[in-house]
Formats: C-alpha cells, sequence, structure tokens
C-alpha cells in the first residue's frame, strides 16, 4: 500500500505545519532557499511542487517575477491563499503527478520534501521527466528529501518513522510516523521509500546535470536550544540537490 499526502495531511495536520516549526524549517529549507535565490531574478519565474502551506513559497518568491504553488491537498491550498498571498504567487490544487496539465514552463522548480511520495522508481521517473520537461532550457530543480539513512536507522529524535519488518534500502516501500515540532507536539507524516541511488540515477536518466549534492545535518546553534537532538548532529538528517537542464 503506497502513501499520498492526502492520506496524511488533513486540515488540522496542515495548520500544525503552518503554526510551527520542525527541524527542516532550521537545515535543509533555508539552504534550498540560499541556492533558489543565486538564480533569482525579477524576470524569471518559479514552481513550487507540493507547496503545502506556502509559507516557503512566499520566501522563495521575493526575488521573482511569477511564481506558482501546486499541492494535491485542497486544506494546504486553502490555507495558502488565506495566510501567505502575494501579488506575483498563484496557488493551484494540482497534482505533481500530472505537471503537464500546466502547459507552462519555468526558470526554477522546487520540491520541498514531495519527491519521496512517488510510489516507486517508475513513478519517480515519471515525475522526474515531467519537472525536466517543464523547465526552461538553463532552468534549474532544486529539492530536498529525507535523507535515506535517517529512514532506515530509525534512531532520530524528530523523526520516528514505522515500516514492515524486513524491508529493504534497495526495494521501495511506504513508512509512516511523526515528526516533532518545536513546541514540543508530534506530527503526522508519511511517505515513501527511495535509495540515494535511485534518486541521483533517475535525475541522471532525465537528462539532468548535476550542480550540487548537500547531506545537511543539524547545526550547533540548533543542538544548542535542544540538547537532546545532539546524537542527530552525527548523520546526515537530509539531501538536498541542485541540478540543472542544459
Amino acid at each position: 500500500m503506497s502513501l499520498k499526502p492526502e492520506d496524511i495531511y488533513t486540515h488540522e495536520n496542515s495548520m500544525k505545519w503552518e503554526l510551527n516549526e520542525s527541524m527542516p524549517d532550521f537545515v535543509a529549507r533555508p539552504l534550498v532557499l540560499e541556492i533558489v535565490k543565486k538564480y533569482s531574478s525579477k524576470d524569471k519565474s518559479l514552481l513550487d511542487v507540493g507547496c503545502g502551506t506556502g509559507r516557503w513559497t512566499k520566501k522563495m518568491a521575493v526575488d521573482y517575477e511569477s511564481v506558482v504553488g501546486i499541492d494535491s491537498v485542497k486544506a494546504m491550498i486553502d490555507i495558502s491563499k488565506k495566510l501567505n498571498p502575494s501579488d506575483n504567487i498563484t496557488y493551484s490544487l494540482v497534482d505533481m503527478f500530472e505537471l503537464r496539465a500546466l502547459n507552462k514552463t519555468f526558470d526554477v522548480i522546487t520540491a520541498l520534501s514531495v519527491i519521496q511520495y512517488s510510489v516507486d522508481n517508475v513513478q519517480l521517473a515519471g515525475l522526474i521527466k515531467q519537472i525536466f520537461d517543464s523547465l526552461n532550457t538553463g532552468g534549474h530543480f532544486v529539492f530536498w528529501v529525507p535523507h535515506p539513512m535517517l529512514i532506515m536507522m530509525n534512531t532520530s529524535n524528530w523523526e520516528k518513522c514505522k515500516f514492515e519488518e524486513g524491508s529493504s534500502y534497495f526495494s521501495n516501500f511506504p513508512f509512516t510516523g511523526k515528526v516533532r515540532l518545536t513546541n514540543g507536539d508530534w506530527k503526522n507524516i508519511g511517505a515513501n521509500f527511495h535509495s540515494i541511488q535511485e534518486y541521483l540515477n533517475t535525475l541522471v536518466n532525465a537528462g539532468f546535470k548535476l550542480v550540487s549534492f548537500n547531506e545537511p545535518s543539524i547545526s550547533k546553534e540548533f543542538v544548542e536550544k535542544y540538547p537532546d537532538m545532539e546524537p542527530d548532529s552525527r548523520y546526515p538528517s537530509f539531501l538536498v540537490v541542485d541540478v540543472v537542464k542544459e
């Protein structure tokens, strides 16, 4: 059984994303924002795939002429339009596996903890191909996903995952779990597992060229604020990748 975002993110759960922060807000998302700013220009366009509540879409949109944020969860889009509007942002209820329906191309495409919802390598390859086709020549695809090591080790103090016994690193399998918010609460999560080699090979096979590949962990400042998170600083928590369509 595969997991879809709409299976996890009810309106209540979506609001938890908006009103609270979790560890990626201090590590992975700021790194994506830093990369995206390098390519920004008042004459460029950006597509945020799986925009969620739009909080980070709005941050990325500052230096772009036009931005589109899409999500397959209606609750997320409703919150985006209400809490994170901007004159240069359009939020739309669109499934990421139907990008061609937009009938547009963009200079930058982002996906913040999104593409791991692909059920298997076939669906992942189809998604990456649509992203490639939706980029202008010279355009960048920048994304982050939970580090596969984080999921397989399942020792993190901020993310607890559950999956079937006997699941292999070299296979695709669904996982559920909880992620800790900075207010101490735990929020439901879920997605599908993909290995590092699967992500990279799929990008290369689609025609992308690798620009940067990062495996960030939590910062010393974060550990000082949350001392019980210190063990998490010893291994990577995320994959943050920047590829270009030449």
